[in-house]
Parts: structure tokens; sequence; C-alpha cells
């Protein structure tokens, strides 16, 4: 049975530990190259991490909601707002297996609300901050 701490290359084994960061500086940089205007290069990253990762991980994995979520912000920082809600409603389900409500929201909000303000979702926010209190 493998070894899920470690993961192995040809040089010997890398904590596992070591590639989550890689993957978090790919998603970081890619990010960074998002406009107003143009996200084409940061989809296209993401795309391709996503699609690593559901190999590697499932459908369902956190990693992959993550990703997710970087994909959600990029539509939302180009003013794709509709797309953003798209994603965004399709990593909530499954980052709600593996954190609690209020983790998740402090993780990707205020972006998220901007989001669902944007697509005209206020009674949403209204619901979410009812959890809140």
């Amino acid at each position: 049975m493998p070894n899920h701490d470690v993961t192995g290359c040809r040089f010997g084994p890398i904590p596992l530990e070591s590639s989550l960061e890689v993957i978090q500086m790919i998603e970081n940089a890619a990010a960074h190259t998002v406009t107003s205007t143009d996200n084409r290069f940061a989809l296209t990253v993401f795309e391709k991490l996503l699609a690593a990762e559901r190999r590697q991980f499932g459908d369902d994995d956190r990693r992959v909601a993550l990703t997710l979520v970087c994909v959600a912000r990029a539509h939302s920082a180009a003013g794709e707002y509709a797309k953003a809600d798209e994603v965004y409603r399709t990593a909530l389900p499954i980052l709600k297996k593996y954190e609690a409500m209020m983790w998740i929201l402090s993780s990707i909000n205020p972006d998220y609300f901007k989001v669902l303000r944007q697509v005209n979702k206020q009674s949403e926010i209204d619901k979410i901050e009812g959890r809140r209190n």
C-alpha cells in the first residue's frame, strides 16, 4: 500500500506537503496574471491543475475544491460573476465535507459575497449571515 505522506521521484521521496506548496505557488502566480479584461492564462493553468488533481485525488477532494475557488476568483476578477457563481457552487459542497462552514466563509469571503451581489443573490448572503449569528 502506498504511503500517502510522501510521493516518490527519481531522487527519492519528497514530502507531499512540498508538492502542495508547489501547487499553491503555481496557483498564486497564475492568479497574478488576471486582469479585469483577461483571465485566459490563469484559467488555462487552473484547468490543467484541476485535471491533474481530479485524476490523482478524485472529483470530491478538498484540493480540487480549493483550485475551483481559484478558478472562481479568476472569473470574478475579470468581471465574469455568473461564471464565478457557478464555480463557487461546485466548490462549496466539496469544501463542506472537509471544513466547518465558518472556515469556508473566511477562506472565500469577501469575493464570494461580491459575486453573489453581482448576480443578484443577496438573499443567499442573508441566509449565510444568519448562520453566523
